[in-house]
């Protein structure tokens, strides 16, 4: 069957802009070493339609522990709630248009660029269609739970709908996370009114574990 929709190039980026044209990235198809769990971080992937035939529908951002599409599943499902999108309300504002390819893309044929889009609070598009010989991006805002694994890579795959997926993953975006370290995280909290020798004191539960 001949290649017609390929995943093609990717950045990993900051939420640190009211426009998401205008985010800071990371270097082009380089993946992501150090991503703290509940920090928000961009991904934009980029699509290419190389065939005869329109392709859209509903623009969906999948993920796994391993490069492997076939077992992806879904960011923010309840299938296990390691990744979720942002879903702070706040700018840029959910479902904004992306106008700018700012994916560099080394198109050798004839490709255009079309509008693609962006989401902060929702891991799918509303329906867009990329017609033939047309080009895309699609940015999400979305964040590791505390219950990712730390040191781990994860990687990111668009699909439409539920199902369809890209004839071609040429760059699969990657982030790996950072190791958790106890009393430097917010998963370290405090508990009050612990006993002590001279009267009550206040103790991280990280010391209580350590």
């Amino acid at each position: 069957m001949a290649v017609f929709s390929i995943q093609k190039h990717y950045k990993i980026g900051e939420n640190d802009n009211a426009n998401a044209d205008l985010c800071s990235f990371d270097a082009l198809d380089t993946g992501r070493t150090g991503q703290e769990k509940r920090v928000p971080f961009m991904v934009r992937t980029q699509i290419v339609n190389t065939g005869d035939t329109p392709q859209g529908g509903d623009w969906r951002l999948f993920y796994n522990d391993t490069d492997d599409i076939a077992t992806a599943v879904r960011v923010g499902t309840a299938l296990d709630g390691t990744i979720q999108v942002d879903s702070v309300t706040g700018l840029p504002t959910d479902e904004s248009a992306l106008e700018i390819d700012d994916v560099v893309f080394d198109s050798t044929g004839t490709q255009t660029w079309i509008n693609g889009k962006y989401d902060d609070q929702n891991a799918s598009t509303e329906e867009l269609i990329i017609v033939n010989e047309y080009y895309s991006d699609f940015q999400y805002c979305i964040e590791f739970t505390e219950i990712a694994q730390d040191n781990k890579i994860y990687y990111f795959y668009m699909v439409i709908d539920t199902s369809i997926e890209m004839d071609e993953y040429a760059f699969v975006a990657q982030v790996k996370t950072i190791h958790a370290i106890l009393g430097e995280t917010e998963l370290c909290h405090t508990i009050e009114n612990q006993p002590s020798l001279t009267g009550t004191v206040t103790i991280p539960e990280c010391e209580i574990n350590k």
